[in-house]
């Protein structure tokens, strides 16, 4: 964590990021619960990903998966 970064309180104070944890636990619980939000989306969204790319291969190779060059010996 960059503990460098400056940040500001509601009332526009220059602070750190503990400094308005401590001053605004609302605001920091609401954040927390937004990232929270934001990880579930982007872990649903990669795994939708994943399932297209499954799918647009199977549709390039045939519905089984499979291709002729897996035929031949």
């Amino acid at each position: 964590m960059n503990t460098a970064k400056k940040y500001h309180d509601s009332e526009g104070n220059e602070c750190s990021i503990f400094q308005v944890v401590r001053r605004e636990p609302d605001w920091a619980a609401s954040r927390i619960q937004e990232g929270e939000k934001a990880i579930e989306r982007e872990k649903y969204l990669l795994a939708k990903i994943g399932e297209l790319e499954l799918k647009i291969q199977s549709d390039l190779l045939g519905h089984d998966g499979l291709s002729d060059s897996d035929y031949s010996e």
